[in-house]
């Protein structure tokens, strides 16, 4: 037979147990929020990309340090560019390349080669991106660089 104060017992008990358990769930919760948050950084970094320049009809080479931040192997980076402007002209981006077997902590150089075309002389602005397409988190690293068209004197 079951009296008031065991009964008591038992709401207090059961209470108790309820609570660990929402304290267990608040507690997994916040234990995923933080391993995705550091899953949020990038494993791929670009150094800063030096600017070039060159006159119409000069090809130049566009140097881009990549590095693996991350603790294993990417198989295959995608190194490319957008189109470069200055205002309303436009110079097609170089041809993508890629950066195979980049290990955890080591950096490689990829080389755009661009070959510029008769354009109003002037600072073109572009955009390189890295990727790597097994990164579903941040498959995608950017950084602006730029391309001067020097004129032609003569």
């Amino acid at each position: 037979m079951v009296t008031g104060n065991d009964y008591d017992k038992t709401l207090i008990f059961g209470g108790y147990i309820m609570m660990k358990k929402i304290m267990l769930s608040i507690f997994t919760v916040l234990l995923l929020s933080l391993t995705l948050v550091s899953a949020a950084t990038p494993d791929l970094a670009i150094s800063p990309i030096t600017s070039v320049s060159g006159k119409p009809g000069d090809t130049i080479d566009i140097s881009v340090n990549v590095k693996n931040n991350g603790v294993s192997t990417i198989l295959s980076v995608k190194v490319e560019s957008t189109d470069l402007t200055l205002g309303s002209n436009v110079i097609r981006a170089p041809a993508s390349t890629a950066i195979t077997n980049l290990a955890a902590g080591q950096t490689k150089t990829a080389t755009l080669s661009l070959t510029l075309p008769a354009k109003p002389a002037g600072g073109y602005i572009g955009t390189i991106s890295v990727s790597d397409a097994s990164d579903t988190v941040n498959p995608v690293v950017t950084a602006p660089y730029s391309v001067t068209v020097n004129a032609i004197n003569g």
